[in-house]
């Protein structure tokens, strides 16, 4: 009988230890930060902020972002991808005080009509007969000064005979866009395609 006791009261620390560790390993999720909150809540109307959801991660974030679309943001002149990835820099930096190639990594890959942003002025110019030159220009240029590494696919520098030197300063170059996208989200980016 004494046996039997001693393997209950056992077991019942057993299932108290348990479920103290399994309580304990919930964890809270991450607040806005301050003022982010305020600012949202500013820009937004009150009550803005209790109905965000801010990013839970905060270190350690890949991501690849494809640059593969000719598309412009009417309102800013801008290329939509080039810009959204502009946007994300500027949202982990400015909200979450977070560090490029620190706390995240962006990688950008043009081919196809997207590999248009990454000329010069003057290669933009003379492949789509215009003298206005390449409206996103400074803004892949700042993008990769800020620590964006941004490759240019060479099927579509060969499609449009384009060579090196008709890239902008810092562009890297990949065989292959869609390869290199695969190649990167294989090594842990994550895979935007705004």
């Amino acid at each position: 009988m004494l046996k039997i006791r001693k393997l209950y009261l056992l077991l019942i620390m057993m299932c108290v230890a348990t479920s103290t560790f399994a309580g304990n390993s919930k964890s809270e999720e991450l607040e806005c930060p301050d003022q982010a909150i305020q600012d949202m809540d500013n820009q937004f109307g009150i009550g803005t902020s209790e109905r965000t959801k801010c990013i839970q991660k905060r270190s350690g974030l890949k991501s690849v972002i494809a640059w593969n679309l000719a598309s412009v943001n009417k309102r800013s002149g801008f290329a939509q991808q080039v810009q959204v990835t502009r946007n994300s820099v500027n949202n982990w930096e400015g909200i979450y005080d977070m560090q490029i190639n620190k706390d995240f990594e962006v990688v950008a890959i043009g081919y196809a009509g997207g590999g248009r942003w990454l000329l010069t002025d003057e290669a933009y110019n003379r492949t789509y007969n215009v003298t206005t030159g390449n409206p996103t220009s400074d803004l892949t240029a700042s993008l990769i000064a800020r620590g964006v590494t941004v490759y240019m696919c060479q099927n579509t520098m060969r499609g449009n005979s384009w060579v090196t030197s008709d890239l902008l300063p810092g562009v890297q170059m990949v065989p292959s866009g869609a390869v290199g996208l695969i190649d990167h989200m294989n090594s842990g980016y994550k895979y935007i395609n705004p």
